[in-house]
């Protein structure tokens, strides 16, 4: 789940089919395995693991004015940090956008404010993407209901590894029956590693 690249989803399935063929002819275990694929699967498909587009910009920022805030006391400076400003304007930015997403109304101008703050940058500002750090608040409300979406996926595979784990112990204290052997006493299937005698 950390590591949504094809690769993985490869091992997801190719570990489903081990389970298909160590629970062969099916039942509760293989049932269990395939819900638990299937969320894996839809998962990476759908790109729920991956962090919205500005979080990382705006972290950034944060640690800028952090540091700066930090060297400051050090230094027994009242000073304000050197991009405080910034981290208001986009702040105040986003605060209005979630505003009108939420009263359906007129967003504010993302160009006139991206704009204006990068005059107020100038050229020797710190390498921002001020557009990707106001963001959008649709798409925040997007991010925010795929994470949750996320998070209740994780909690069904962790409730699925305990189902698996009941299920796989029921399958092998009580195989399914095969076949039926020639003499008409029913063969059974045995756990792995062990053999009849």
């Amino acid at each position: 789940m950390d590591d949504p690249q094809h690769k993985t989803k490869d091992t997801v399935w190719s570990e489903f089919h081990r389970i298909q063929v160590a629970f062969h002819p099916g039942g509760a275990p293989v049932d269990v395995a395939r819900e638990m694929r299937d969320t894996v699967v839809d998962l990476m498909t759908h790109d729920e693991l991956k962090p919205a587009a500005g979080v990382e910009a705006l972290e950034k920022l944060r640690l800028m004015v952090d540091r700066d805030r930090w060297m400051a006391e050090d230094s027994g400076s009242d000073k304000e940090p050197e991009f405080q400003w910034l981290l208001d304007a986009v702040m105040g930015f986003r605060h209005k956008d979630a505003r009108a997403v939420q009263d359906n109304t007129a967003r504010p101008d993302l160009d006139k404010e991206v704009y204006g703050i990068e005059q107020h940058l100038g050229f020797n500002g710190p390498p921002l993407d001020v557009r990707l750090l106001l963001g959008s608040a649709a798409a925040r409300a997007e991010d925010h209901a795929r994470r949750l979406r996320n998070a209740a996926a994780i909690d069904a595979l962790e409730r699925g590894r305990a189902d698996f784990v009941a299920a796989a112990g029921e399958w092998v204290n009580n195989p399914p029956a095969l076949r039926k052997a020639r003499n008409g006493i029913e063969a059974r299937s045995l756990p792995p590693g062990s053999s009849r005698r």
